[in-house]
């Protein structure tokens, strides 16, 4: 929309039709493979981290940063901006030295200091833009150009795709009839997240030490804090490496801060995906959750920042944070919390779980073995989600997952053995099916015959920790038929179903109601699945369908067909023998 002013009338504006474009959105991976082969860099089997590489500037971005710094892969992982946006300078910088654009040593590293001094200047009038003339003359004192547009250093960043131009006050002005003086067209960054942290850099380099930086930031902050929010998610992302603090820590004293929470709080969030893992401690992770405690962050922005973090191997936020969290929580305390977040994150657009799980559908086999295992135990965790969709969508992927690994689904059915959550061990020994069925019958080697015993004896576990129902029964003899048509000779283990309980013993929903303190049971329409819970679940699915309304009649009725039954069987076999029914 830079031009949007410039091109429409306000007459010719209520006619338009205005379309966002979605960028590369749902089509990350095939984007990521085309922008990685066209640099040379193959692509490593992990879900892309931020949702920004729907943007092809950051995409492009990271493929140029990689291949000057000479990778022969992209890295999703995050590396730290300073690493991002350092290499793509180098690159820059060598492409616009060269002899046939500005004939320059690289060694000046014209184009870095090109980029610093316009950040400076954007930093010091207090604005993300800056006029033509004075970025031209500002290039000329670093690149005389002469005169000459071909060897112009601000031209040169802009066919680089470093700046770009965009429509000055004075062409607003101009549409709405006024006076303008301003010089004319701005010059800015071409992506925001450059902007943001170069303009960071700036006030990092100027200020060294966390006292004076928190001061510089106030004088800022007056100026405007809704133009300088990105500038604070930067700095988020750098102060811990460069004061061991974290910014919401560092302006902690300052007037500002307590206006600023959701800035602050949204900063540290977005920081997490952007900063070197080293970088984040338990002093972050409490900050963060304070931030959701007091309201200025959602508890759903900050699943979807663990959600994103969860593939990657060896981040201190990954799987293994989540699954202890979610371990040490009680069914219900886990429902209120993973299980309702997960399913109202599911149905928004762009969610980190989609896109993890789109990444996955098709590259399961090809991940990493810690890959592998760090999304195996994302997808066991989301088998607990009351939405039908997520939940079979994660099954798939878990089964694709664990297609040729069945030692790692082997330790997953182990890890979730002591789990309290009857629904996910049933769902587990659903995928520990789909994977045997899947396998082929030819006698396998001898380490997957053990990795197959192996998951044997812990899906007989697993299924021995649950109440007694026709799923597991069922699920868990088919593992034994599908393990014994490939092993055997295999002395496999015995699961005994144990005593079920009929006639069941429901309470009504007024037993509910009186345990919950409360007469009307209104505590019984709230819940993960939706508000209809105890009107269609316990009351019309569970009281009235599945629970038979007069149990002791249901007995007596039971009793006297069974009495039939005899006497018909009886009398029939008399007729057939010659014998009397006395006799029979």
């Amino acid at each position: 929309d830079t031009y949007e002013r410039s091109i429409i009338t306000s007459a010719a504006a209520g006619m338009c039709v205005r379309i966002t474009h979605p960028g590369l959105a749902g089509h990350e991976h095939e984007a990521v493979a085309m922008y990685a082969t066209h640099y040379g860099l193959s692509v490593p089997a992990l879900p892309p981290l931020v949702p920004e590489f729907t943007n092809p500037l950051l995409l492009r971005t990271m493929c140029r940063a990689a291949s000057q710094q000479g990778l022969t892969s992209l890295p999703l992982v995050a590396m730290g901006d300073d690493w991002v946006f350092g290499g793509l300078m180098r690159a820059v910088n060598a492409a616009v030295s060269a002899a046939n654009v500005l004939d320059r040593d690289e060694d000046e590293q014209v184009a870095q200091r090109g980029a610093k001094a316009l950040a400076e200047l954007m930093v010091d009038a207090g604005r993300e833009t800056v006029s033509v003339s004075d970025a031209r003359n500002l290039c000329r004192s670093i690149v005389d150009d002469g005169g000459s547009a071909s060897r112009s250093l601000l031209g040169a960043l802009e066919r680089e795709g470093i700046l770009i131009r965009q429509p000055g006050p004075r062409i607003k002005a101009a549409m709405t009839g006024g006076n303008s003086n301003n010089s004319g067209d701005h010059i800015r960054f071409t992506y925001q997240r450059m902007s943001d942290h170069l303009r960071a850099r700036v006030l990092l380099d100027r200020h060294r030490s966390a006292g004076t930086l928190a001061t510089a930031l106030t004088a800022h902050i007056a100026d405007g804090r809704w133009a300088f929010t990105g500038v604070l998610e930067a700095l988020a992302a750098l102060t811990p490496a460069q004061f061991g603090v974290e910014l919401p820590d560092l302006v902690a004293d300052q007037p500002w801060s307590r206006h600023a929470q959701y800035d602050l709080g949204m900063g540290l969030l977005a920081s997490l995906q952007r900063r070197p893992p080293a970088t984040i401690t338990a002093r972050t992770v409490t900050l963060v959750e304070n931030f959701v405690t007091n309201g200025a962050l959602d508890d759903t922005e900050w699943f979807e920042a663990l959600i994103t973090l969860a593939c990657v191997p060896g981040h201190p936020l990954n799987i293994d944070f989540l699954d202890q969290w979610l371990r040490d929580q009680t069914l219900i305390e886990r429902d209120r919390t993973w299980t309702a977040t997960a399913s109202s994150l599911w149905v928004t657009d762009g969610n980190a779980l989609a896109r993890t799980i789109d990444w996955l559908w098709g590259t399961g086999r090809d991940l990493s073995p810690e890959a592998a295992r760090t999304a195996a135990l994302l997808m066991a965790w989301l088998l607990t989600s009351t939405s039908r969709r997520l939940r079979d969508s994660a099954t798939k992927v878990l089964v694709e997952i664990a297609d040729t690994r069945t030692a790692l689904l082997a330790q997953l059915v182990h890890d979730f053995v002591d789990v309290n959550d009857p629904y996910v061990r049933e769902r587990l020994l659903a995928v520990v099916l789909g994977h045997l069925a899947r396998m082929s019958l030819a006698r396998p080697g001898r380490s997957v015959e053990a990795a197959i015993l192996d998951l044997c004896d812990a899906s007989v576990r697993l299924a021995s920790r649950n109440r007694p129902n026709i799923a597991v029964t069922h699920f868990v003899a088919q593992v034994l038929h599908q393990v014994a048509l490939r092993l055997p000779d295999a002395d496999l283990p015995s699961y005994d179903q144990g005593p079920t309980e009929w006639p069941l013993k429901v309470p009504t929903v007024a037993d509910l109601a009186n345990r919950l303190g409360e007469k009307r049971g209104k505590h019984l329409l709230g819940s993960p699945v939706g508000h209809d819970f105890g009107k269609y679940i316990l009351e019309r699915g569970t009281c009235r369908d599945f629970v038979p309304p007069d149990q002791k009649k249901l007995r007596r009725l039971r009793k006297r067909n069974a009495s039939a039954r005899y006497k018909r069987t009886v009398a029939k076999l008399a007729d057939a023998t010659g014998q009397s029914t006395e006799q029979i």
